[in-house]
């Protein structure tokens, strides 16, 4: 057994089959008050990672670095560009900032980077501004708002959210 690994560590990198691993950046903010909801996020997708690596996502299992862009789209798009070129990340996730989720969305498309949108509201996100790289994993302010106006309208309730809905 000593000799078989004594020759694999031997072997040159790219004769070992190494395990393929996904490695998603994450945005968020995680300092200031608005850290109540990227923290909550985040700990959602470690919850959910903790099940998907115990069989991992066709063989490959997921690994994840954390960014905190301080509610900041300037500093979110300086963290998406360093998670991409440097961290070489295959995936962008986060935020809570749609001005964040704009600039990262944007440059998600120039890089050919899938980017999963898990708090932020903007219609634009995935309406104007959508693409074939962005994604929300949550409904935009107008779905929002006509899910609640059905909700009251199936209760009888005042029609407080007609006045948001109709812009």
């Amino acid at each position: 057994m000593e000799g078989v690994t004594a020759a694999l560590a031997a072997s040159p990198p790219s004769t070992i089959a190494q395990p393929r691993v996904i490695k998603v950046g994450i945005i968020d903010t995680f300092s200031g008050p608005p850290a109540v909801f990227g923290n909550d996020a985040l700990n959602g997708f470690k919850l959910a990672l903790a099940e998907i690596n115990k069989e991992g996502v066709l063989g490959a299992k997921i690994e994840f670095v954390v960014r905190d862009e301080r509610f900041s789209p300037e500093v979110g798009l300086s963290m998406s560009r360093d998670l991409v070129l440097q961290e070489k990340v295959d995936a962008l996730v986060g935020v809570i900032n749609s001005a964040t989720a704009l600039a990262v969305s944007a440059y998600a498309k120039d890089q050919k980077v899938p980017f999963i949108v898990w708090i932020a509201k903007s219609e634009a996100i995935t309406g104007a501004k959508g693409h074939r790289y962005v994604l929300r994993v949550r409904s935009c302010d107008h779905e929002l708002v006509l899910e609640v106006h059905e909700t009251d309208q199936a209760r009888g309730h005042a029609r407080r959210a007609d006045v948001v809905a109709h812009r």
